[in-house]
Protein backbone atom coordinates (compact mmCIF):
# COMPACT_ATOMS: atom_id res chain seq x y z
CA UNK A 1 0.00 0.00 0.00
CA UNK A 2 1.27 3.37 -0.57
CA UNK A 3 -0.68 6.64 0.60
CA UNK A 4 -2.32 7.43 3.52
CA UNK A 5 -4.61 9.76 4.90
CA UNK A 6 -2.83 10.66 8.28
CA UNK A 7 -1.91 14.46 8.62
CA UNK A 8 -3.63 15.10 5.56
CA UNK A 9 -3.70 18.92 5.05
CA UNK A 10 -7.36 21.12 4.98
CA UNK A 11 -8.41 20.36 1.03
CA UNK A 12 -5.84 18.18 0.35
CA UNK A 13 -6.48 14.67 -1.57
CA UNK A 14 -4.52 11.67 -1.80
CA UNK A 15 -4.32 8.59 -3.36
CA UNK A 16 -3.90 5.21 -1.20
CA UNK A 17 -2.83 2.36 -3.44
CA UNK A 18 -3.32 -0.91 -2.91
CA UNK A 19 -1.90 -3.65 -5.04
CA UNK A 20 -3.92 -6.98 -5.15
CA UNK A 21 -0.71 -9.01 -6.67
CA UNK A 22 -0.53 -10.70 -10.02
CA UNK A 23 -3.36 -13.30 -9.09
CA UNK A 24 -5.93 -10.27 -8.19
CA UNK A 25 -8.58 -12.15 -10.12
CA UNK A 26 -8.40 -14.74 -7.08
CA UNK A 27 -10.36 -11.36 -4.93
CA UNK A 28 -14.36 -11.73 -5.53
CA UNK A 29 -14.75 -9.11 -3.10
CA UNK A 30 -12.80 -6.37 -0.98
CA UNK A 31 -13.81 -4.32 1.75
CA UNK A 32 -12.33 -0.59 2.36
CA UNK A 33 -11.95 0.76 5.85
CA UNK A 34 -11.96 4.38 5.93
CA UNK A 35 -11.68 6.45 9.27
CA UNK A 36 -11.47 10.03 9.71
CA UNK A 37 -10.24 12.17 13.10
CA UNK A 38 -10.11 14.74 14.63
CA UNK A 39 -8.93 18.21 14.35
CA UNK A 40 -11.07 17.23 10.73
CA UNK A 41 -14.67 17.12 10.97
CA UNK A 42 -14.72 14.32 8.16
CA UNK A 43 -13.86 13.57 4.79
CA UNK A 44 -15.22 15.71 1.93
CA UNK A 45 -15.30 12.79 -0.89
CA UNK A 46 -14.30 9.02 -0.85
CA UNK A 47 -14.06 7.16 -3.89
CA UNK A 48 -12.35 4.14 -5.33
CA UNK A 49 -11.07 3.23 -8.36
CA UNK A 50 -9.83 -0.06 -10.63
CA UNK A 51 -7.10 -0.43 -12.69
CA UNK A 52 -4.06 -2.41 -14.12
CA UNK A 53 -1.62 0.24 -13.03
CA UNK A 54 -1.29 3.04 -9.90
CA UNK A 55 -2.47 6.14 -12.05
CA UNK A 56 -5.79 7.37 -10.72
CA UNK A 57 -8.63 6.91 -13.89
CA UNK A 58 -11.17 8.31 -12.27
CA UNK A 59 -13.52 6.43 -15.28
CA UNK A 60 -12.85 3.42 -13.57
CA UNK A 61 -14.65 4.63 -10.59
CA UNK A 62 -16.16 1.28 -8.55
CA UNK A 63 -19.63 0.76 -7.69
CA UNK A 64 -21.03 -0.94 -4.48
CA UNK A 65 -20.96 -4.49 -3.94
CA UNK A 66 -24.39 -5.61 -3.00
CA UNK A 67 -26.30 -3.35 -4.93
CA UNK A 68 -28.02 -3.86 -8.34
CA UNK A 69 -28.04 0.49 -9.13
CA UNK A 70 -26.08 1.78 -11.87
CA UNK A 71 -23.39 3.82 -10.60
CA UNK A 72 -19.95 3.95 -8.64
CA UNK A 73 -18.99 4.90 -4.88
CA UNK A 74 -19.11 8.54 -4.34
CA UNK A 75 -19.05 8.97 -0.42
CA UNK A 76 -19.68 12.18 1.40
CA UNK A 77 -20.93 11.04 4.87
CA UNK A 78 -17.59 9.90 6.59
CA UNK A 79 -16.98 12.17 9.65
CA UNK A 80 -14.75 11.70 12.59
CA UNK A 81 -17.86 11.58 14.99
CA UNK A 82 -19.28 8.59 13.37
CA UNK A 83 -15.74 6.35 13.38
CA UNK A 84 -14.84 4.03 10.68
CA UNK A 85 -17.05 3.16 7.77
CA UNK A 86 -16.59 0.35 5.15
CA UNK A 87 -17.24 -0.10 1.17
CA UNK A 88 -17.44 -2.91 -0.17
CA UNK A 89 -16.99 -3.59 -3.97
CA UNK A 90 -15.39 -5.80 -6.37
CA UNK A 91 -11.74 -5.36 -8.22
CA UNK A 92 -11.81 -4.94 -11.81
CA UNK A 93 -7.58 -4.68 -12.25
CA UNK A 94 -4.57 -5.60 -10.17
CA UNK A 95 -4.50 -2.15 -8.16
CA UNK A 96 -7.50 -0.50 -6.12
CA UNK A 97 -7.24 3.26 -5.70
CA UNK A 98 -8.97 4.83 -2.77
CA UNK A 99 -9.26 8.76 -3.51
CA UNK A 100 -9.92 10.36 -0.15
CA UNK A 101 -10.59 14.43 -0.10
CA UNK A 102 -10.29 16.04 3.10
CA UNK A 103 -12.34 19.00 4.11
CA UNK A 104 -11.58 22.37 3.58
CA UNK A 105 -11.09 23.66 7.41
CA UNK A 106 -9.24 21.19 9.25
CA UNK A 107 -6.20 18.69 8.43
CA UNK A 108 -7.09 14.90 9.29
CA UNK A 109 -5.58 13.73 12.55
CA UNK A 110 -2.36 11.29 12.66
CA UNK A 111 -4.68 8.44 13.67
CA UNK A 112 -6.66 8.53 10.13
CA UNK A 113 -6.49 5.75 8.21
CA UNK A 114 -7.58 3.35 4.99
CA UNK A 115 -7.09 -0.54 5.55
CA UNK A 116 -8.49 -2.99 2.70
CA UNK A 117 -9.69 -6.57 3.67
CA UNK A 118 -9.76 -8.74 0.44
CA UNK A 119 -11.74 -11.86 0.33
CA UNK A 120 -10.89 -14.76 -1.91
CA UNK A 121 -12.73 -16.52 -4.04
Amino acid sequence: MSGSPASLAAGASVDCVFDLGPDWRQYTLVCVTVTSTAPAAQFASVFMVGSDTTANNSSRRLGPAFSNAAGSWFVTTFTSASGAAEMHTRPKGRYLLVRINNEATNPQGSASKVTLTAFPS
